[in-house]
């Protein structure tokens, strides 16, 4: 989805995503290191989704454009 730019649908699967993986979780069904991989990851992406949101805003008409740009730099700043 973010291939794409589709940040909603990317952010919904982000979000089906963590909820599987609470569920795997919750049943004892992943390991440490796993977990551990799983958190980096919907991190990575949860960033990614962000970061496409922000950079949609301006053609979406979104009121909040100009700070999202500042907002953008501080994301990609902690995001490796």
């Amino acid at each position: 989805m973010l291939d794409k730019r589709l940040p909603v649908p990317a952010y919904d699967h982000l979000l089906k995503l963590s909820h599987t993986f609470n569920l795997l979780d919750a049943r004892g069904a992943v390991g440490m290191t796993e977990r551990a991989e799983c958190f980096a990851t919907m991190r990575h992406l949860a960033r990614q989704v962000t970061g496409e949101q922000l950079l949609d805003a301006p053609q979406r008409g979104c009121m909040h454009s100009s700070s999202g740009a500042r907002l953008q730099v501080v994301l990609w700043t902690y995001t490796d």
